[in-house]
């Protein structure tokens, strides 16, 4: 039952709408209340902090020579939790689907989840959202179609520039990845054909501890 629940990818959409507007109802009092209109982000901010990231990730993959395209969509609700004002660590569960272009595969919305850490190597003194943060991700995302399931495990290091612009923090940068993936036989295992790339994405603060994120990798 469980599984056939997972599979239903509108289901999957409509419970994290519910999950995201529950954050917006919860933060947005205290973000009016306490901010007064001034920037809250802080990519680094010291305790816990809690955040909906929808996601996009896409790859050149590589089999026997061969290539395809692979593509994924995510939603995930991530913790973080800052040890230091400099280093902070998080873990993130969602959902995520895996698609393949000349396969023709088209999975469907799946149960991820996946863990890092961040640390800032530069911090502007006179604005705190002005940072160069290096972090570190592994993920791990499963998607089924038609008796055919795929797993993939990805790997990512990343250097970028964060910037607030009132509630956003607007981010880009560089990012060296690696993404294994593997099937049920159906479809051959394959890995990531270009390690470097790009990765940029906005962050909006619904409060000091809550906020809501969108990413393209």
């Amino acid at each position: 039952m469980m599984n056939r629940f997972w599979r239903r990818g509108a289901a999957g959409w409509a419970l994290w709408a519910v999950c995201a507007a529950a954050l917006l109802a919860g933060g947005a009092g205290s973000a009016m209340a306490g901010s007064n209109g001034n920037p809250v982000l802080n990519p680094m901010a010291r305790g816990f902090t809690l955040s909906l990231e929808l996601g996009y990730l896409n790859r050149d993959m590589e089999f026997d020579g061969e290539k395809d395209d692979l593509g994924s969509y995510s939603m995930a609700l991530k913790g973080t939790y800052g040890i230091t004002s400099r280093l902070a660590v998080f873990g993130r569960f969602g959902m995520a689907d895996l698609r393949l272009d000349r396969m023709g595969f088209n999975g469907s919305l799946e149960p991820s989840y996946g863990a890092g850490l961040m640390f800032a190597l530069y911090r502007s003194k006179k604005d705190p959202s002005i940072n160069i943060v290096l972090s570190g991700a592994y993920d791990r995302l499963q998607s089924g179609e038609g008796g055919t399931d795929l797993d993939a495990n990805a790997f990512r290091g990343s250097a970028i520039v964060t910037k607030g612009v009132k509630n956003l923090l607007l981010y880009g940068g560089l990012r060296l990845s690696a993404v294994d993936l593997s099937g049920d036989g159906k479809i051959p295992g394959m890995d990531s054909d270009d390690p470097f790339g790009f990765v940029a994405g906005v962050d909006y603060g619904v409060s000091e501890r809550i906020y809501l994120m969108a990413e393209i990798d």
